[in-house]
């Protein structure tokens, strides 16, 4: 059994490394990682120090990505502000997760009356487009770092639900389920314990495409100042900053604009690689092992 599910990791080893997609992605998430990991040594000016004089100074060897109104370095505020976007996209999927999970594995596995009641409140749920919903959100919380994250998180729990739901309609009456009845398991283990293991592939998937537009909503709020205030280096603060400027020094807003665009195409070009990486057809992390 466990030589079965060492064949599956190195299957998964094998399509992720001929994957050209999975690779390039991966390689740019990896760089904005290190980029939030060593923001304080990597920076070359202090990302909030006014510098008189040197207000809206173009691109040059001193300041490769020009300063903005305040004479502040573009390219410090950037790099600082890149664990920030990262911190906040983990931390709303988690939240999708946390609540998304146990919707989709009980209205799964339990079915008839439960299933229909929970689907037609997500459905409701769903019906409100998410970054309407994030605003609405943030809008009666108040604009703060924590507020958004809770916003964009609640949005993304009956996306998250509806994966996990059809995940385990498709599990549920296949034989180790019945084994595990038949033995007298209780329901609870069945599903953590038995069903949720095999639902790893689209929830990994989900997670890694749900990452993107996290980031991006979080940058949305942030630009409409619903996300934290001044004077946060967040990415989309700063191209909100950067709008009133763009006929005269379109960097300030251009350069966090392009790190914010970079950062979630990676994750969605991730995601639809995982997603044939994972491709059902032809990798299960447990079934049968």
């Amino acid at each position: 059994m466990l030589f079965l599910k060492d064949e599956r990791y190195q299957l998964i080893a094998r399509r992720f490394r001929r994957n050209k997609r999975a690779i390039a992605s991966s390689l740019v998430i990896i760089f904005f990682a290190i980029l939030a990991m060593l923001a304080p040594y990597l920076a070359p000016y202090d990302p909030f120090k006014f510098s008189m004089g040197e207000e809206f100074a173009a691109p040059s060897w001193k300041h490769p990505f020009g300063t903005d109104e305040f004479g502040r370095d573009v390219l410090s505020r950037v790099i600082d502000g890149t664990g920030m976007s990262l911190a906040f996209g983990f931390l709303a999927i988690a939240l999708g997760l946390v609540g998304g999970i146990p919707i989709g594995l009980v209205s799964g596995y339990l079915g008839r009356r439960v299933d229909e009641v929970v689907m037609r409140l997500t459905d409701a749920w769903i019906a409100f487009p998410e970054l309407i919903l994030a605003l609405m959100i943030a809008g009666i919380l108040g604009p703060s770092f924590r507020n958004a994250v809770l916003a964009v998180g609640v949005v993304f729990i009956p996306g998250v639900a509806r994966v996990v739901r059809s995940a385990v309609l498709a599990l549920r009456e296949l034989d180790f389920v019945r084994a595990a009845k038949a033995s007298g398991e209780s329901d609870l283990y069945i599903m953590v314990g038995e069903i949720l293991p095999n639902c790893a592939s689209p929830i990994l998937v989900e997670t890694t495409i749900r990452l993107a537009y996290a980031i991006l909503d979080g940058a949305s709020l942030s630009f409409l100042g619903l996300g934290q205030p001044p004077p946060s280096t967040n990415w989309g603060l700063m191209v909100s900053s950067g709008r009133a400027y763009l006929g005269t020094s379109p960097w300030i807003a251009l350069f966090p604009g392009l790190a914010i665009g970079l950062l979630v195409l990676s994750f969605n070009l991730l995601g639809d690689a995982m997603r044939d990486i994972l491709d059902p057809k032809v990798v299960s992390f447990r079934i049968g092992a």
